[in-house]
């Protein structure tokens, strides 16, 4: 069975109008309202909400991702600061009868500060989030945020470590 080309062009036709509507069926529905300019664009509460929500989670993680980058450059910039600078631990040797100690058991704990979110009452630590009266980690306690400082809790008392000084 043969086709002519004028049948094979009228089995052809509805595929190629397929695939340009296909390939061009976004910029056909956009400029479609200039064409018919009285109709009106479908919009519903519901849909309306939707949107709302999903656009504020969007800038939130967009804001939270701003965050972390801008933590993690202070960090990288910061570290000389805090354990140079702000925050010299010393080392208490304890005497116990013909033990001798491991390294672990009078080892201190850096604290390093990232950062302050004192609206929030939050602070990032040690890398980690913490909100004011939470844990840093098992001994650490950070009882205090202010703008510029982190009032913390260990065994050996209370102490205030600064962001910048």
């Amino acid at each position: 069975m043969h086709l002519t080309n004028k049948q094979l062009l009228l089995l052809l036709t509805p595929l190629m109008f397929a695939v340009v509507i296909w390939l061009l069926g976004d910029t056909i529905v956009g400029n479609l309202r200039y064409f018919f300019p009285d109709c009106k664009e479908y919009k519903s509460r519901s849909f309306d909400r939707k949107i709302s929500l999903y656009m504020g989670i969007k800038a939130k993680k967009v804001k939270d991702e701003r965050f972390i980058k801008m933590s993690s450059l202070v960090a990288k910039e910061s570290d000389w600061i805090v354990y140079d600078v702000l925050y010299k631990p010393k080392i208490k040797i304890k005497k116990i009868k013909q033990k001798r100690l491991s390294y672990e058991s009078y080892k201190p704990i850096p604290i390093k500060l990232n950062a302050i979110f004192y609206s929030f009452k939050t602070a990032i630590v040690n890398g980690k989030l913490v909100k004011e009266k939470g844990l840093i980690n098992k001994n650490i306690k950070l009882d205090k945020i202010e703008k510029d400082r982190i009032l913390i809790q260990d065994k050996k008392g209370k102490r205030w470590v600064y962001l910048f000084h």
